[in-house]
């Protein structure tokens, strides 16, 4: 089976789906959908699709939202669930098993600060527009699983 011109498309643009798909703003679907989101906002029954992300080539789907270190603790629950990512059998008994930390390049879950553009625009962060300057609102990314 061949695939069709949209997910060509997306395949080529490697940008990942979000407002302008979802209003359809273009004619044309250009992201990772491949024209599953295109325009679902235009329609009466359209839900907001999961908002996406590329972290380091990993697409992450957008968990949750809070305030800096909210989420550090469910980011480390949702690393650590996925088991670990190496284990080595030092000698008989004594065995090292290496877990995902949430800072690591492509962590099954990836805590991440809203940019000021992201908090001004995105409805999901309409509550954190008045933070104070020192704090941040955080984003927890999840690993799409590829089957």
């Amino acid at each position: 089976m061949t695939p069709d011109i949209g997910t060509l498309i997306s395949f080529l643009t490697d940008t990942t789906c979000g407002e302008a798909c979802w209003s359809a703003r273009d004619d044309t679907c250009r992201c990772s959908c491949g024209g599953k989101n295109h325009g679902v906002l235009r329609t009466v029954d359209g839900d907001r699709p999961a908002r996406t992300c590329r972290i380091s080539g990993d697409i992450y789907t957008l968990r949750a939202v809070g305030r800096e270190h909210e989420l550090d603790a469910e980011a480390d629950n949702l690393c650590r669930a996925v088991g670990p990512y190496r284990v080595d059998e030092v000698c008989e008994g004594l065995t090292y098993r290496y877990y995902w930390k949430a800072t690591e390049l492509h962590a099954p879950a990836r805590p991440k600060p809203a940019t000021k553009d992201q908090i001004k625009r995105w409805p999901e962060l309409s509550a954190y527009r008045n933070l104070e300057p020192w704090e941040w609102a955080v984003l927890l990314w999840v690993k799409e699983c590829k089957s």
